[in-house]
This record gives structure tokens, sequence and C-alpha cells, in this order.
């Protein structure tokens, strides 16, 4: 549950509590470490409005650093969140390419869209994932601040000063 107002000192303050910001909060907090939350309006941001695809992959290769990302997000969504109805059959990927196969995809948007290859991935309700990240990192001693949107951050020597307001 959300705490009412920011406390003033934290080890580590996630701005934002989309997927990446909940995620970063789960782990500091799973590490022990002090961990605040602030979001200027909890559930509203992209992730929930996203179509939830999780994809690991892309036309031009896996970016550096997320390599079995998508298979460590699918583990931990079937262990610790069956609200988000994670289905895993694959993702089909699409690429502008007249010499590909017309079938099964065949359309024309801003030119020919068909059917590149099937990719591992899945799709699952981004809100539930929100939802269920959240708590996990609240389990784990993450404090929550809702309706905080930080207008200001500043370095004073080896802190980090944040300021906001209401939404």
């Amino acid at each position: 549950a959300p705490i009412g107002a920011a406390p003033e000192r934290t080890d580590v303050l996630v701005v934002g509590a989309g997927v990446t910001g909940l995620s970063a909060a789960l782990a500091v907090a799973s590490r022990g470490q002090d961990v605040v939350i602030v979001d200027r309006r909890f559930g509203s941001g992209a992730a929930c409005r996203s179509g939830g695809i999780i994809v690991g992959d892309t036309l031009i290769g896996p970016a550096p650093g997320f390599e079995r990302c998508d298979l460590e997000l699918r583990d931990w969504v079937s262990a610790n969140a069956p609200a988000c109805r994670l289905q895993w059959a694959g993702c089909m990927e699409l690429d502008r390419d007249d010499r590909l196969r017309a079938q099964p995809v065949d359309w024309q948007d801003a030119g020919l869209v068909r059917l590149s290859r099937v990719v591992e991935g899945g799709t699952l309700d981004p809100a539930a994932l929100v939802s269920a990240l959240a708590w996990a990192a609240v389990e784990r001693g993450a404090r929550f601040v809702d309706g905080l949107a930080i207008d200001r951050c500043e370095r004073s020597g080896s802190r980090l000063m944040a300021s906001g307001g209401g939404q």
C-alpha cells in the first residue's frame, strides 16, 4: 500500500513505477537496501497501456546486456504472477521485405509487411504485471509513494537531492 509522503532519506529512490522502475526496486529491496518508489499516477503510464508483448530478440539482434531477459521475465511471471495470464507461444517478427512469402501475413502499411520469422516470446496482461511487481517490491520492504511527481534533481557532493510536488 502506498505511504502518504516521501521520506526525507532513502538509499535508493526509484522514479516511475513502470516495469523497469519496479523491477529495479524489487532487485534493490531484495538485497536489503532501503528503496522508495515514487510515481505521478500509479497504473496510468505506458507499461499498463502497452500490448503486453514479450520478445527477447529483434530484427537487428539481441540488445547487448539483455540476452535472455525475456526468459527471466517469463520464469518470474510463471512463478510469481499467475494473474498476468502469460501465454508463451512465440511472436511473429514482421519485416518490409517483398521477397518474403505472402502467407501467413501480407498486409500494406507504409509499404508491404510480411512475416520474417517466429521468435521466442509471448503475451501477458501488462497492468497485472505492473501490479505484481509493485506488490513483490513492497513485500520485500520497498516503500511506495503514489501521486508524487519529481520536478527536480540536484547533486550535492555524493548525494542526490530530489524534490517534487503533486501530479
